[in-house]
C-alpha cells in the first residue's frame, strides 16, 4: 500500500457549484493510497469486493428443511441406530446376512428426527462434518484478514473526506436521515466496510443536483466560456469537461430524455472548439466530423460510407490529444487543407510579389472577384473550369480544363503565392485548385450539416430545462 498522504488543512463549504470540483479532486488524491476503497472510490463511489462471510459454523445437528413446505426433512448429518441387545444374542445362530436385513429395515424404519439426535453419526457423515468445520475455518480466517485491512483504509478515508469539509457542511450532513441509521451504525465483520460510500452517497444526494436557480447559472457559465489562449489545450479541454458535466448532469439524473446527456457535452464541446483558429484543433474538428459508423454494416457486408454522427467525449478528447501532440512533435504541422501536402510537395518557384500592389491585392482570395477589377472582367474559361476568378490577357486553358499560360493563373489557398516552373507542374498546380476546391465546399457543407445537428440539440436542450424546471 502507498504511504497515504497527510490530511488537507484547507476546508471547503460545500455548494452544488463547488461539489463537483471537490469531489474530482478529493478521489483524485485518496484513489491511490487506501487499498480497495480507495479504487472503490474512484469506481463510481462503488462498495469494494471482500471475501464472503461462510455463515454459521457447521453442526452436528443441522438440520435440512423442506424447500416447499418449509418442515423438517432429514439430518444434515446422517445417524446410525444402536444395534438390539436381541440381535447380539442370536448373532451366533443367524447366518450374516439376515442381520444385515434387519439392520437396514431398522434404518427405514419411521423414527423422529429428536429421537435420531440421540444416535450416533456414521463414519461418513463423522468425517464430512470434520471436513466441512475446516473448509469453514480457512473462510472465515480468509475473510477476517480481509476485513480487517480494509475496514482500517475505510476509516482512514472517511477521516480524510471528513478533514476536507468545514463545520458548517458536516453539521448540515448530520442533519440527513441516513447520517444515523448508515454513518453511526456500529462497524462489524460480515460484509464489506461501506462507511466511505455511505458518506460519499450523502453528500451526492445532498449537492451534486442543486437548484434549478443553481443549474441555469451553471448553464450559463457554460455557454459563456471561451477558449483561453493563454492556457493550454489540456487545460482548455478540463475546464469545458468540468462544467459540461456541472451544467448538464443535474438536467437528467436518470438519463429518460429524448437527447442523451453525454451527446450534449459532445456536442457543446465539438461546438466550442469549432471557434478555434488553431491549426491541430480544426484538424481534430474535420476528422471528428468525418469519423465513420462503425457500428453496422450494409446488406454486403461491406462498410458503410462515412457519415455524420455524434461521437462520445471520450474520443472527441482522444482526436483532439492526437492532433495536438502530432502538430508539436514534427517539423511541418498538419495541414488543415486537405490538398495542403501536395501543394507543400509540388516543385515551385517563388515568385516575389509585386512592391506596388497593396497587402489586399497581393493576398487575393480568387474564390471571389478582385477588388478593383472590372465586374465581368476575369478569365470566363478559367471560371468554367475552377469556378475561381483570375485576371490574365492570354489564356491557353481549353475549354475542357486544360492548364493556364505559365505566369497566368495563380493557384488558390497555399498555392496562392507560388507559380509552377513547368508546364507539368503547372498541370499539377491546377488539380490541387480544383481538388482544393472541391474540398472546401464539401466541407462547407459539412459544417451546415454539423451546425443544423446543433440547432437540433439545442432546441432539445431547451425542452429537457423546461421540463426539469417543471418539476421542480
Amino acid at each position: 500500500m502507498l504511504a497515504s498522504p497527510p490530511a488537507s488543512t484547507k476546508k471547503i463549504a460545500l455548494t452544488h457549484g463547488t461539489f463537483k470540483k471537490w469531489e474530482k479532486d478529493f478521489i483524485k488524491t485518496a484513489q491511490f493510497s487506501y487499498g480497495a476503497p480507495g479504487y472503490a472510490l474512484a469506481n463510481n463511489n462503488g462498495i469494494t469486493d471482500i471475501s464472503p462471510h461462510p455463515g454459521s459454523e457447521p453442526d452436528t445437528n443441522e438440520i435440512v428443511y423442506n424447500l416447499k413446505t418449509g418442515k423438517p426433512q432429514s439430518l444434515r448429518y446422517a445417524r446410525s441406530p444402536p444395534e438390539q441387545a436381541d440381535e447380539e444374542e442370536s448373532a451366533g445362530s443367524d447366518n450374516s446376512s439376515a442381520a444385515a436385513r434387519r439392520h437396514q429395515d431398522r434404518q427405514k424404519a419411521k423414527t423422529s428426527l429428536e429421537d435420531q439426535l440421540y444416535w450416533d453419526l456414521t463414519t461418513n457423515a463423522s468425517t464430512e462434518l470434520h471436513r466441512n468445520r475446516q473448509i469453514y475455518d480457512k473462510k472465515v480466517e480468509k475473510h477476517e484478514k480481509e476485513w480487517a485491512t480494509q475496514s482500517q483504509h475505510d476509516t482512514n478515508l472517511t477521516s480524510l473526506l471528513l478533514n476536507s469539509l468545514d463545520s458548517a457542511t458536516i453539521a448540515q450532513c448530520q442533519l440527513h436521515p441516513d447520517w444515523k441509521s448508515k454513518v453511526l451504525k456500529p462497524r462489524k465483520s460480515g460484509s464489506a466496510p461501506t462507511l466511505t460510500h455511505d458518506v460519499m452517497t450523502i453528500l451526492t444526494s445532498m449537492y451534486a443536483r442543486g437548484s434549478v436557480a443553481g443549474t441555469a447559472e451553471n448553464l450559463k457559465q457554460l455557454v459563456d466560456y471561451d477558449l483561453d489562449s493563454s492556457l493550454t489545450i489540456y487545460q482548455n479541454l478540463d475546464t469545458m469537461e468540468q462544467l459540461g458535466n456541472e451544467a448538464f448532469d443535474p438536467l437528467d439524473p436518470g438519463n429518460t430524455g429524448y437527447i442523451k446527456i453525454s451527446d450534449l457535452k459532445s456536442l457543446h464541446m465539438i461546438n466550442k472548439l469549432l471557434t478555434s483558429s488553431n491549426p491541430p484543433v480544426v484538424a481534430a474538428v474535420h476528422r471528428i466530423l468525418k469519423a465513420a459508423d462503425t457500428t453496422s454494416k450494409l446488406a454486403d457486408g461491406t462498410q458503410p460510407a462515412p457519415k455524420l454522427q455524434v461521437p462520445t467525449l471520450e474520443i472527441v478528447k482522444q482526436i483532439l490529444i492526437q492532433e495536438v501532440e502530432v502538430h508539436s512533435a514534427t517539423a511541418q504541422p498538419t495541414m488543415v487543407n486537405p490538398a495542403g501536402f501536395a501543394a507543400a510537395t509540388t516543385t515551385t518557384a517563388v515568385v516575389p510579389p509585386p512592391k506596388d500592389k497593396t497587402d489586399k491585392q497581393r493576398y487575393h482570395n480568387p474564390k471571389t472577384p478582385r477588388p478593383g477589377k472590372a465586374p465581368g472582367s476575369h478569365c470566363h474559361t478559367c471560371f468554367q473550369a475552377t469556378k475561381l476568378y483570375y485576371y490574365h490577357d492570354n489564356c491557353n486553358r481549353a475549354s475542357g480544363g486544360a492548364p493556364p499560360p505559365a505566369g497566368g493563373a495563380k493557384a488558390s489557398g497555399l498555392l496562392a503565392t507560388t507559380v509552377p516552373t513547368t508546364d507539368s507542374q503547372q498541370a499539377i498546380a491546377d488539380a490541387v485548385a480544383t481538388a482544393t476546391a472541391a474540398a472546401n465546399a464539401a466541407h462547407a457543407k459539412e459544417i451546415e450539416q454539423f451546425k443544423a445537428k446543433i440547432d437540433l440539440a439545442e432546441n432539445s436542450l431547451h425542452a429537457l430545462i423546461a421540463n426539469v424546471t417543471g418539476r421542480d
